[in-house]
């Protein structure tokens, strides 16, 4: 067994367990390539094969978000009972997206319902079920004397859930380029890539650059989304420096590859009438097989649950005769999914 504080893994299955806790580079991850014009789905025994997969030219687009520590221990004042209350994205002036755990204890809760924020005198108190997504409710917090980016920096630890007991060190959830805190959950598509990798890519050619897209909480099931036009409301903002490099690259009929869901999404949410622009503001895009993802035509990103969200995005790029096989891969190869899991390119 291997042991990390009050945590225990099977040696066997540390597919969600950061790779420096095992001993290894963080870029000690398996590489699953789907070729959209071969068809052929190899199998890479580590991510630094990722300089082999690409070409000179090739523009990766980053999320340059940084996770913010946004779980809080906290305790139901009527009942006594302990939870995490997990902070999501802004709402309003002072109101905050959020979800109590574990959702067994919390799945009825009612509206005007507190709670004390432990080590503090904060209150945090239910306003509302969210009316897209009621699994979520709308939460505002008493007592609370500071911006609640710098209150959950100082309070907070890394939202998880079930597959493991308690968060990793937050230092564990940093990634190149992530300077901008901001996320409630963590963008780990760029988990893999290290300043080893980047400086071989660098050489070989591979542009790079960046936006920004803060990740709302992320615990929704199928049945809770499939029937929605609409995910929950993220930020994002796209550069002109990033757009000048993406039109540059296509102009060169070179590939526009995004690492990350999330990086798809601010692209996508950016183009306008088929043209990408510069700008800012809240999306709530849902991207599936029938969505125009121009101008990306590649995407680096994890393993993803078959019944996420994530996935359905995935099937824009593959099409669904390709995400079939991608997911049967996953299974027969045991790909590790979640944030410190394996990683999937689609080019």
């Amino acid at each position: 067994m291997l042991y990390h504080n009050s945590l225990y893994f099977n040696s066997e299955k540390t597919e969600n367990v950061p790779r420096e806790i095992l001993g290894k580079n963080r870029s000690s991850v398996k590489l699953a390539v789907a070729k959209i014009r071969t068809g052929e789905v190899p199998l890479y025994p580590d991510f630094t094969y990722v300089s082999e997969i690409l070409e000179k030219g090739d523009l990766l687009i980053f999320n340059d978000s940084l996770m913010l520590p946004s779980s809080l221990w906290a305790k139901e004042i009527s009942s006594g009972k302990e939870c995490r209350i997990h902070i999501g994205q802004p709402t309003g002036k002072d109101k905050f997206l959020a979800e109590i755990r574990p959702r067994s204890d919390f799945r009825n809760i009612s509206n005007e319902t507190q709670f004390s924020i432990l080590g503090t005198e904060i209150i945090g108190s239910v306003l509302e079920r969210n009316r897209e997504f009621p699994r979520y409710v709308e939460m505002t917090f008493s007592n609370l004397n500071e911006d609640m980016q710098k209150f959950l920096i100082k309070k907070g630890s890394p939202i998880f859930y079930e597959g493991i007991t308690t968060a990793f060190d937050y230092t564990y959830y940093k990634n190149v380029f992530q300077t901008k805190p901001g996320s409630s959950e963590y963008p780990s598509a760029s988990r893999p890539f290290n300043d080893e990798i980047l400086s071989v890519l660098t050489k070989k050619g591979i542009q790079m650059s960046t936006i920004t897209l803060h990740c709302n909480l992320a615990s929704l099931e199928r049945m809770e989304f499939q029937n929605s036009n609409v995910l929950l409301p993220e930020f994002y903002n796209v550069g002109n420096e990033t757009v000048e490099r993406v039109e540059n690259a296509v102009a060169s009929e070179k590939r526009v590859i995004a690492v990350g869901t999330t990086v798809a999404r601010a692209i996508v949410s950016s183009c306008n009438g088929g043209i990408l622009k510069s700008s800012s503001g809240i999306t709530k895009l849902k991207i599936g097989s029938d969505t125009d993802i121009y101008p990306l035509s590649g995407i680096i990103t994890g393993v993803h649950d078959p019944d996420s969200s994530h996935n359905d995005l995935l099937s824009a790029f593959t099409g669904d005769q390709m995400t079939m096989p991608l997911n049967a891969m996953t299974s027969a190869f045991k790909l590790g999914g979640h944030e410190f899991g394996d990683s999937v390119a689609i080019i």
